[in-house]
């Protein structure tokens, strides 16, 4: 039993790695995925659960329930790819003569790279919401974030030039 956990251990690290580094070979005119952070946001909502908890039959909760959480995690995955296509666009952006568009650059690419990260995490943890739909998981942080990450990446291809630390 331990060792199928640690050769699962294993596996779920490798395929972290392999997400993470993918988003490093990204091209530049990689196109974005279209997020509806609303949406998102609704799909998370507590409140939303609860009601359908109070209003559904447990048979019916628990297949909507187990709907909702694969789209949480869809949603994961398009922030985690719009991620990577800002990384590797911002990469091409920076301005060799300007030391401080660089580490506003930077930050931006760091950020980036957090929030996909993240929606790595969550994606996983949401399998397990899925098996067991009395949990409630919920990455609300990443929908503020990647808001953030987006009109700041946005107004900085936008203008050509650094963006204002707006994270």
């Amino acid at each position: 039993m331990l060792t199928a956990c640690y050769v699962i251990g294993v596996l779920m690290i490798g395929l972290a790695l392999i997400w993470i580094l993918k988003g490093f070979v990204v091209s530049s005119t990689a196109e974005l995925t279209e997020i509806d952070v609303i949406a998102f946001r609704n799909v998370l909502s507590l409140e939303d659960n609860h009601v359908l908890r109070q209003r559904l039959t447990e048979g019916e909760y628990r297949r909507l329930k187990r709907a909702r959480v694969r789209a949480v995690q869809e949603y994961m995955k398009g922030i985690a790819r719009n991620c990577a296509a800002t990384i590797a666009v911002l990469r091409t952006r920076v301005p060799e003569n300007s030391p401080s568009a660089q580490r506003e650059l930077s930050s931006l690419v760091k950020e980036a790279l957090r929030i996909r990260l993240l929606c790595l995490g969550f994606w996983f943890a949401l399998w397990v919401e899925f098996l067991f739909p009395n949990l409630e998981i919920r990455p609300m942080r990443i929908a503020g974030g990647y808001e953030r990450l987006h009109s700041a990446a946005e107004r900085c291809l936008r203008s050509g030039q650094a963006p204002s630390p707006a994270l």
